[in-house]
């Protein structure tokens, strides 16, 4: 049984012989080659008897061709073996043949057929694809005749044709083995560096890499083909009208090279007239590769024209690499000795091919270590590249980031100056109604504010749109009924489509779309595209909004039958600061922002927004969302948590009143801190009435004044030099003295982000700029009176439960350090205002303030309402003590006293209490 698969797996491995010209291997130990005679058989009908008599066997010459296609020729071939031993060897015919019967006859011996060796029809036209290879044995002194009727369809030298190889068993194995190693072990470095490549690419998202990737995977490719390695993995041959893959893996090889050494050195910015040369030897060296074969050339005038502008395209390739080296190009610089050690070997390698029809295994080798070290310092260069890309990123980065600084202090500067024109034009309305008078003074402060509205619109779109830029901004995503969100929005253009005689409509299929969309980004957009719709859309016209869903995507159009837009005007028409000619000649009002803003609030979202238009007809908007499902239960969960928050919202007091006080010197004690100085004088003039006021410019000057005024509550603004407003919150929070203090925090940053970043830090409130005067009343009014509330709730109460009457944790924690300093020592009668001040390591003035702000008690009576809440406890819980062991348990020595003080606490004496256990 060995000896038969010994046999098939020696017959593999000859055929997977790497070709030596046109199949005499002469590189193997033991190889001899053996020149033979030949016989045409033009008719293709002589058999074995036949011939084996005939006269006319010719002893071809290098220039005798047969110049025929599709035809017949017997080769004979004589052995011998001359040694005492017998030998097995393998027989190698022309690696060109269609098709060999062999025939071999020993002296004095009967004819023995060998068999039939046969490449399949659609290979026939592949060159060197798999050779006829044939076992013999000899014994000693022994010799064989070897008849061959060969098949070929493409005109061969016939010296080659009755040529053939002999080879030691051994020697092809050991020399097949080693060569099949080496070239996997080849293709899999290529495959490996490919493989590298296309992950880099997915990091960095740089063509150059996916082009490198190919340029290798070719070389791999290559070196599998040519060697015939595919047959080992058994892959099929990818032929089509007699191309083979050979040619394919050069294509690929020659296409993927040109295009990779282009956009490195940029070839076609650099030299663009050569870049149309480059490309053109690049479109002639592939079109050698196939359509010499579509046109029936000779074999060898088609491999030989290949080669040759295989030739060409690498000194085409070589060129600008050496000319832009030479002149200090550094990209050139890094290819170029990566290139010479490619092309000289490649360069050698098809001389060889050209001049001898033969490939060389050292050359090929050479070639191989060549487009392995071209890998290495390219690998090299290409990493070089990417830290550069990744400095180049960390710059950019730091730049955004330094951009978006500025926008948003820029856009502080712009809201303050608007806050000072706004805030004192709504008090001046409020003022003068327009019934009052025949004077204009209500219509120019109407067009004033108006105007200063408009101007506030756009700083913020401004705004918005950079930070949306620089990706600043995030989702807040949320489960909304997508038709709802839209109804609700073409709803409140209404009143402007019927000012306008414009027909307004929603198209909603189906009546429901779940989707996970930000609802407040997603208004923006329709907003935007409403507004232009109804703006550019003539009295008479119609505006349709439709929202449905495409596959597993939202799909919202608004679609208007207006002016339109010409095609020149759509490629720009997102651009910023973009407006149609209409716009331009002032026929239409707008800042050019907003599609802008759409298309970076839909980017977003992962989402396209796309327009199509015809002048005089009208434009559609076409926005898609992607949408992932969304569950029936998650939605109304959502649902009902947003109508419980509705309800608990709608729940708490707004009250904008003033609490008005009969002397100035109980008026509440506010404290602006704000670096603007025309802002803290409008401040103070828009918080004048009810309030007392003190002011501080900056973060570190309002820490100071809070702990020496106890304010009742402070008013700072966020972006200020020194410390900002985040820093003053957080230092007021954790300082025990002045914690207890509300905080209303203004800035221009209208963000969601800067709002819970100030809300974080312990920010009672967070107003956006330019304040309304009315809202920043009612928040003031609400927060002092929620302070009022929760001292009149413990004031009213039986027992100190810290929790509920503070705000924040650290005065929760505060009060109940107290509590637990004066349990200790409620026995001591002599415990007194000192001993508590100094136990919570304040000054007795500190703590009367703290524990007044908190619950509107001083320090001793903190003492005697913890002292009478524990009487209480002890007197509710035990009969078996009297009163006046109560009395002198909790630290009141005179009985009377604690009698006396008790009813004036709970209405009714200790005595009753004991009664009525």
């Amino acid at each position: 049984m060995l000896a038969p698969v010994r046999l098939l797996f020696m017959l593999i491995l000859c055929a997977l012989l790497p070709p030596e010209g046109s199949a005499q291997n002469t590189s193997l130990a033991g190889a001899r080659l053996l020149a033979g005679s030949c016989l045409v058989d033009t008719t293709g009908g002589l058999s074995i008897d036949e011939v084996r008599g005939r006269r006319d066997w010719l002893t071809p010459g290098e220039r005798d061709y047969a110049r025929l296609t599709d035809y017949y020729v017997w080769a004979k071939i004589e052995l011998d073996n001359p040694t005492d031993h017998s030998v097995a060897e393998l027989l190698l015919l022309n690696r060109n043949v269609d098709s060999a019967w062999v025939y071999t006859q020993r002296t004095g011996a009967k004819i023995e057929y060998l068999g039939l060796r046969t490449a399949s029809g659609d290979r026939a036209h592949y060159a060197s694809l798999l050779p006829a290879t044939y076992p013999v044995s000899l014994r000693p002194h022994d010799s064989m005749t070897v008849y061959a009727r060969l098949h070929f369809r493409d005109p061969w030298p016939l010296v080659t044709i009755a040529a053939a190889t002999r080879h030691e068993m051994g020697a092809v194995m050991n020399a097949q083995l080693s060569s099949t190693a080496w070239h996997f072990f080849y293709a899999g470095i290529m495959l490996s560096i490919s493989l590298l490549s296309l992950f880099v690419f997915v990091m960095f998202r740089d063509r150059s890499l996916v082009l490198f990737a190919w340029v290798t995977l070719s070389f791999g490719a290559y070196f599998l083909v040519v060697n015939v390695m595919t047959d080992v993995l058994g892959l099929p041959s990818p032929i089509r009208v007699g191309i083979g893959s050979l040619q394919l893996v050069i294509t690929s090889l020659v296409v993927s090279m040109s295009a990779f050494i282009a956009r490195f050195i940029r070839l076609p910015c650099t030299y663009p007239n050569y870049n149309r040369l480059y490309w053109l030897v690049v479109l002639l060296t592939v079109t050698a590769q196939f359509v010499p074969y579509l046109l029936g050339w000779h074999v060898l005038t088609i491999l030989r024209l290949a080669n040759a502008l295989l030739l060409v395209w690498i000194l085409t390739v070589l060129a600008p690499i050496l000319v832009m080296s030479h002149r200090g190009y550094p990209a050139a610089r890094q290819l170029l000795v990566s290139s010479l050690m490619l092309a000289l070997p490649g360069l050698a390698y098809l001389s060889q091919l050209m001049l001898t029809s033969a490939q060389s295994s050292w050359l090929q080798y050479g070639l191989q270590f060549g487009s392995l070290s071209f890998t290495a310092v390219l690998v090299r260069a290409l990493a070089r590249q990417i830290r550069d890309m990744r400095s180049t990123t960390e710059r950019l980065t730091e730049q955004t980031e330094l951009k978006s600084r500025f926008f948003a202090n820029i856009s502080h500067e712009f809201r303050t100056p608007l806050t000072l024109i706004m805030s004192p034009l709504e008090q001046l309305l409020e003022r003068h109604p327009p019934d009052q008078g025949a004077d204009n003074d209500h219509a120019l402060l109407t067009l004033a504010h108006t105007n200063a509205k408009r101007q506030l619109e756009l700083v913020n779109r401004i705004l918005q749109l950079s930070r949306l830029e620089a990706d600043a901004t995030g989702l807040d995503h949320a489960v909304v009924d997508a038709v709802s969100l839209v109804q609700s929005t073409v709803a409140d253009f209404i009143h402007l489509a019927e000012q306008r005689e414009v027909s307004l409509r929603c198209v909603a299929t189906p009546q429901q779309i779940l989707a996970r969309l930000d609802a407040q980004k997603i208004e923006d957009v329709l907003l935007n595209l409403i507004t232009n719709a109804i703006k550019f859309t003539p009295a008479g016209g119609a505006v349709t909004v439709r929202v449905g869903e495409r596959g597993s995507d939202v799909q919202i159009a608004v679609c208007d039958t207006g002016v339109g837009i010409s095609q020149a005007q759509l490629s720009t028409i997102f651009e910023r600061f973009f407006r149609a000619p209409d716009a331009e000649r002032g026929q239409v009002e707008g800042t050019g922002l907003g599609l802008s803003l759409v298309r970076e609030l839909v980017r977003l979202h992962g989402g396209t927004v796309r327009v199509a238009s015809q002048v005089g007809e009208g434009t559609t908007f076409t926005v898609e969302l992607p949408n992932a499902v969304v569950t029936d239960e998650a939605w109304e969960a959502q649902h009902d948590s947003v109508v419980d928050g509705m309800n608990s919202s709608a729940a708490l007091p707004a009250t904008e009143k003033i609490a008005a006080q009969e002397e100035e010197e109980d008026w509440p004690l506010l404290l602006l801190v704000e670096d603007s100085a025309p802002l803290r004088e409008l401040l103070q003039l828009t918080l004048q009435h009810g309030y007392r006021i003190t002011e501080a410019e900056d973060g570190r000057a309002g820490l100071l004044a809070a702990k020496q005024l106890h304010p009742d509550l402070i008013i700072s603004d966020v972006a200020m030099p020194g410390m900002d407003g985040y820093e003053l919150v957080e230092a007021i929070k954790q300082d025990v003295e002045v914690s207890h203090i509300p905080v209303i925090l203004l800035t221009a940053r209208a963000g969601s982000e800067d709002r819970i970043s100030g809300l974080r830090v312990g920010a009672d409130a967070y107003l956006t700029k330019p304040v309304n005067h009315r809202e920043l009343l009612a928040r003031v009014t609400n927060l002092l009176e929620s302070r009022k509330l929760l001292r009149q709730r413990y004031a009213t109460s039986i027992a100190l439960k810290p929790a509920e009457v503070t705000t924040t944790p650290a005065d929760s924690d505060f009060l109940q350090r107290c509590m637990d300093v004066v349990e200790a020592h409620l026995s001591e009668e002599k415990f007194r205002v000192a001993d508590l001040a100094g136990a919570v390591s304040m000054s007795p003035a500190s703590l009367n303030r703290k524990l007044r702000s908190l619950l509107d008690q001083s320090t001793n009576q903190f003492i005697q309402s913890v002292r009478l809440q524990r009487a209480h406890d002890l007197l509710t819980t035990s009969a078996a003590v009297t009163v006046a062991e109560v009395g002198h348990a909790t630290g009141f020595s005179s009985t009377t006293y604690f009698v006396r003080v008790y009813r004036e606490k709970y209405g009714e004496t200790p005595g009753s209490v004991l009664k009525g256990i």
